[in-house]
């Protein structure tokens, strides 16, 4: 059945369209920009006449930004504590969580409270860091990754995806036909598991691949640093002295406004480097990310 709608509806709807994509260029123009002047010449950027579109098409930017061995290890790091540290999270938070879903597991109250306790109760960065210590893992690549082993709020929505999509009595009857706790979690849990796993995986990695707090707190040797805190130098702390990396023009180094432009198509080239594998990754998970969100959060 067509429901008609009144005017004032049809008035509302156009509102909000409008108004929504307005929202959407407005969060879609800074990334357009930076595109742009990744691959713009650097007498434009001088100009600042970089607005929307690139002017004088040049990859001499990336060109500067892999030429510099350091960005290559950052990126390397990246992509092993992305990798392995979204599988270690992803193994530990579903193993976890599936044991609290069920109603047979007669401690999963205080368990769930221990957890729980943790989302609002710390020590403080001294004493982590004395643990950390303590633990022979500071200026290790495990730093990076054994710390933040578990997300209690995640583990609180695999916790409910369970309880609302795993029935207790699939796990009786498989175990009626001579199956395990672990074979019921490896070879029934699991796969129907797929959104809400995606789901997780997502907020684990994009958390892995921004993660320069723990790098820049732990981490002291150059060849263990990630590409987050590597872009954070550069975006923040204005680090300039690799951009003389792979220069044939010494003039251009002494020269103020041309160094502040390759700094800045460098920020630029930096920044599109950082987020292109997360953008590559997302429309893979999309389809799992509404289903699994949506249905991980509520409680039936």
């Amino acid at each position: 059945m067509k429901i008609k709608k009144s005017v004032g509806d049809k008035v509302f709807d156009g509102f909000n369209c409008i108004f929504l994509i307005l929202i959407a260029l407005t969060t879609l123009y800074p990334f357009v920009l930076i595109l742009s002047g990744s691959v713009s010449d650097l007498n434009a950027i001088i100009r600042n006449e970089v607005v929307l579109l690139p002017k004088g098409l040049t990859l001499d930017g990336y060109r500067r930004i892999f030429s510099d061995n350091q960005i290559i290890t950052a990126y390397g790091n990246t992509l092993f504590y992305t990798i392995a540290g979204t599988v270690i999270n992803l193994v530990i938070t579903l193993a976890a969580a599936y044991p609290l879903s069920r109603k047979a597991y007669r401690f999963r109250g205080i368990v769930m409270f221990l957890f729980s306790a943790t989302m609002f109760f710390g020590g403080g960065l001294v004493p982590f860091y004395l643990l950390i210590q303590n633990l022979h893992m500071d200026n290790t690549r495990w730093v990076m990754i054994i710390p933040g082993a578990v997300n209690v709020t995640n583990l609180v929505m695999a916790r409910v995806f369970f309880s609302t999509n795993i029935p207790d009595e699939m796990s009786e009857s498989a175990k009626i036909d001579g199956a395990n706790d672990v074979q019921i979690f490896c070879y029934i849990v699991v796969p129907l598991a797929k959104a809400i796993t995606a789901v997780l995986a997502l907020y684990y990695g994009v958390g892995h691949w921004n993660n320069f707090y723990n790098a820049m707190v732990y981490l002291r040797d150059a060849d263990k640093m990630p590409l987050a805190l590597y872009l954070r130098r550069i975006l923040i702390l204005g680090t300039t002295t690799f951009t003389a990396d792979g220069m044939e023009d010494a003039e251009m180094i002494s020269d103020p406004l041309k160094l502040n432009a390759i700094t800045q198509q460098l920020k630029y080239c930096s920044i599109i480097v950082t987020m292109a594998p997360i953008l590559f990754v997302y429309p893979f998970f999309q389809k799992y990310f509404a289903k699994g969100v949506m249905v991980g959060a509520l409680k039936a």
